[in-house]
């Protein structure tokens, strides 16, 4: 008469825990997969932006360039540290004015742009004061717009 017994344990999995024998990303590939994710959220993060928190952050940058150069800087270098900051985008500067005034003007935003930016960056108080040129209200933008911002320190 034959009784049940347990299955002879085989050699290759005696007395190790079934963990161990499950396969292993190399450190060094876990790490650059935890960067690119990383990356990638931060460049979502990034991309998502509302257009007038982004024009107002680029201004604010913008801001920060004018606030750091000297009383005596040339206007070639008021132009470039302005451009700088504000990379990304189609400016065209107007130094005349320095170190008084600063007009800036963003160039080809569109209709979505125009209006976000005239809602979030018609003003930025701080020790560069930046005012919105023109358009009072949502109305007076079209479909491709140049916006003009003058920076006063």
């Amino acid at each position: 008469m034959r009784t049940l017994s347990h299955a002879p344990v085989s050699p290759l999995f005696a007395g190790r825990p079934a963990a161990r024998w499950r396969w292993r990303l190399p450190y060094a590939v876990k790490i650059i997969a935890g960067a690119v994710a990383i990356v990638v959220a931060t460049g979502m993060l990034f991309s998502a932006r509302p257009p007038g928190a982004a024009i107002r952050g680029d201004l604010a940058s913008g801001a920060a360039a004018v606030q750091a150069l000297p009383a005596n800087a040339s206007p070639t270098r008021v132009t470039n540290d302005v451009r700088e900051a504000m990379r990304g985008r189609t400016v065209q500067v107007d130094p005349s004015n320095f170190p008084t005034a600063v007009a800036v003007t963003i160039q080809d935003l569109d209709w979505r742009s125009c209006v976000a930016a005239e809602q979030a960056a018609r003003r930025i108080e701080g020790k560069v004061v930046v005012q919105l040129q023109g358009y009072a209200a949502a109305a007076d933008c079209r479909d491709s717009n140049d916006m003009t911002w003058r920076f006063m320190p």
